[in-house]
């Protein structure tokens, strides 16, 4: 398997939180799920906007990408499985967490 690229991006959630999130670059097949979409951003905002209690204890992202939302959620103390049909997205998604100091398992 070849080295993959990336760029470590800082996102903002709110004055208190923000995650160090690895994009990968320069990926030969459709990329979309290298990127941090607005629309994750602005999900993980409006969920920890949300009262403790009205979220689940897990949650399955489908599509996950890098994982923001879901790392988001781990952050909240959720269980959260991550899925995507990009194998290097999934291999990403797992990383984030423990380089963010939230546990993760596969």
């Amino acid at each position: 398997m070849r080295a993959i690229g990336f760029r470590t991006v800082d996102v903002e959630l709110t004055a208190q939180l923000s995650f160090a999130i690895r994009e990968a670059l320069h990926q030969p097949r459709p990329s979309q799920w290298t990127r941090i979409w607005p629309t994750a951003v602005a999900m993980s905002r409006w969920l920890l906007d949300q009262p403790a209690a009205a979220l689940a204890a897990s949650a399955k992202e489908l599509g996950c990408g890098v994982g923001l939302v879901g790392l988001t959620l781990a952050h909240m103390g959720l269980r959260v499985e991550g899925t995507d049909r990009e194998v290097l997205a999934l291999a990403f998604a797992a990383a984030t967490p423990s380089a963010t100091g939230c546990s993760a398992t596969r």
